[in-house]
């Protein structure tokens, strides 16, 4: 996926139900961190946590 942003393939690089330890073990490797991480989030379900993490590393919920 990096390889692909890098050659302008794709325009995001993106998640889906990462929580902090995923994204943080990714950030281990990965040279690009995500743009968009999609959650599962509704007024039942507003999973706090990742929500901050993502907004302190510019990285776009987008809700599911």
């Amino acid at each position: 996926m990096e390889e692909f942003y890098l050659e302008g393939k794709i325009k995001a690089i993106g998640l889906s139900n990462f929580l902090v330890h995923h994204i943080e073990a990714l950030k281990k490797s990965a040279k690009i961190l995500p743009m968009v991480n999609q959650l599962e989030f509704h007024p039942g379900y507003l999973q706090p946590e990742i929500v901050e993490y993502c907004q302190k590393n510019n990285i776009v919920v987008q809700a599911w």
